[in-house]
């Protein structure tokens, strides 16, 4: 009869039911939460490339989507007061090597552009790729970019008529 009762699917259920409350309340543990947000720190920091940027997967080439969302993240965590820059999370340093490390990847594909396409420049149309990247950019002013290229997708914002909000409500219309 004991081997009938400890087989039975409700058992097994309610034993599993058991172990995820015990997950869901280690989660809120804050000192679990401490730790958990200083492994993740330290896995960023150590993943970050030399350039500033980090990659898809650990060792690879810098990405500025990967390194956008990174920055757009740690901007919302610090706004929502989840995190504090040096408490816990990541340096101005590091957070200001990625901003420069877009900056500069956007600025390559600008000249390259300018000097491979100059008549299309002047119809150019802003794309989603650069939407995200001034969006990422748009929390940190403080970090100045005097770039050509971040100069010339700033008026094109304006002569479209393209603001950020727009670009959001397209993201959240595309995850759906």
């Amino acid at each position: 009869m004991q081997i009938l009762l400890t087989e039975t699917p409700w058992l097994l259920e309610a034993q599993n039911e058991e172990q995820e409350i015990q997950d869901i309340f280690c989660l809120f543990d804050s000192e679990t939460m401490k730790a958990e947000m200083q492994s993740m720190v330290q896995k960023l920091e150590r993943n970050q490339n030399s350039d500033g940027g980090w990659p898809w997967f650990s060792g690879g080439k810098s990405s500025n989507y990967i390194t956008e969302h990174i920055l757009i993240g740690s901007a919302r965590l610090m706004e929502s007061g989840i995190c504090q820059e040096g408490n816990n999370f990541l340096k101005k340093s590091t957070l200001k090597d990625a901003a420069r490390f877009i900056d500069q990847e956007v600025e390559k594909d600008y000249q390259k552009m300018k000097k491979e396409y100059p008549e299309e420049l002047k119809n150019y149309q802003i794309g989603s790729w650069i939407l995200h990247y001034l969006y990422a950019r748009s929390f940190y002013p403080e970090i100045k970019n005097n770039n050509e290229s971040y100069r010339f997708y700033q008026e094109k914002l304006i002569t479209q008529k393209i603001t950020l909000v727009h670009y959001l409500k397209i993201n959240k219309i595309n995850k759906k």
